[in-house]
């Protein structure tokens, strides 16, 4: 390329000066005339230089558009192809598992109720009796064969109501024992009569007085639940209660003091 410019400016130079030179129209020599001949052709090689640079440009644009195409195409092949793939792997395991599998499939049974069934009873259902009778056709044969009334069949299934029954009140007797249970709970602990607490109280023959009662209930010694704690309260709303000291026995103590005295 250099030396085609050198090769240029050369001849342009001799050119312009051979115009100073001569002024007049004079023929051109031989080699005046090769010399533009082969700027001609120097140009010619130029521009087909020039050309060709350009084309190869182009091929190699065309080409590395051709490779991002490919690409993109392998790329979107292999996105679209995994589910494919995927499916058949699924259809392949559930062939080699059984054919029980690839017969629910076949007869589009949704995969909800394939995977989530309850039982195999419920999948596999045995047909009724009397369906498989009327099926053989054994249940018309059995029906004219037999002589039973209306009455006799109605008493020979008489056994099922009665079975009913026994478990109705089965369940009647559990809900009334369930009822009694929960109202004796929220009722409380049945208390004794006013008299028979009292015998039991004497009986027992730990309390002097009433201070001795409460500090009793205090230490949390007592036990038995049908003795009120608070004998006074009790007994009082009822209109039962006469004194602590009648309560726990004294006044017969202090009868028979007095008695002795006397005597």
């Amino acid at each position: 390329m250099s030396s085609f410019n050198a090769f240029h400016q050369s001849f342009e130079g001799l050119c312009g000066t051979r115009n100073n030179e001569t002024s007049d129209a004079t023929p051109r020599s031989v080699a005046e005339k090769d010399t533009l001949h082969m700027y001609r052709l120097a140009l010619q090689n130029r521009k087909k230089w020039s050309k060709s640079m350009q084309n190869q440009e182009a091929s190699n644009y065309g080409e590395m558009e051709a490779i991002a195409q490919r690409r993109n195409a392998k790329r979107y092949r292999s996105v679209f192809t995994m589910p494919v793939i995927l499916v058949i792997a699924f259809f392949c395991i559930l062939n080699a598992n059984g054919e029980s599998m690839v017969k629910a499939f076949s007869t589009q049974a949704s995969l909800r109720s394939y995977l989530f069934k309850i039982s195999s009873v419920c999948t596999h259902r045995q047909p009724m009796t009397y369906l498989q009778l009327a099926e053989d056709g054994e249940g018309e044969e059995d029906i004219e064969k037999s002589d039973a009334t209306d009455e006799e069949i109605i008493q020979n299934n008489q056994e099922e109501p009665i079975m009913l029954e026994d478990l109705n009140w089965r369940v009647n007797k559990m809900r009334l024992e369930e009822e009694n249970k929960r109202r004796f709970l929220k009722s409380g602990p049945r208390h004794l009569p006013y008299e028979e607490c009292r015998k039991w109280v004497i009986a027992f023959n730990r309390w002097e007085n009433e201070q001795e009662w409460r500090q009793w209930i205090e230490d949390g010694e007592k036990r038995n639940s049908y003795i009120p704690s608070y004998p006074d309260e009790y007994y009082g709303k009822r209109g039962e209660w006469i004194s602590w000291d009648h309560f726990l026995g004294k006044e017969n103590e202090l009868s028979r003091n007095e008695d002795d005295a006397f005597q």
